[in-house]
């Protein structure tokens, strides 16, 4: 599924079911299911909304540096 940057993901509403809106995402329509209140507003069956994904480099990092310490720590308590 290749898109630009710039023009995002299409993704269609297939439905709402119980505040649950069933997403059709790409041209795979592959099936994503998320609560209807973190979609905008006015989002309702049958409408067109375009994802896009941004890389957080900096979150990325502290988390991994996050990893890293908690792995050390749990090395130096299994030598005690």
């Amino acid at each position: 599924m290749a898109v630009s940057s710039c023009s995002g993901i299409r993704v269609v509403v297939d439905r709402i079911e119980n505040g649950v809106a069933v997403l059709l995402v790409g041209s795979d329509e592959i099936r994503l299911d998320l609560p209807l209140d973190l979609l905008p507003p006015g989002t309702r069956e049958g409408s067109l909304l375009r994802a896009s994904f941004e890389l957080d480099a900096g979150a990325t990092e502290i988390a991994l540096a996050d990893a890293r310490a908690r792995i050390e720590r749990l090395r130096m308590l299994s030598r005690k």
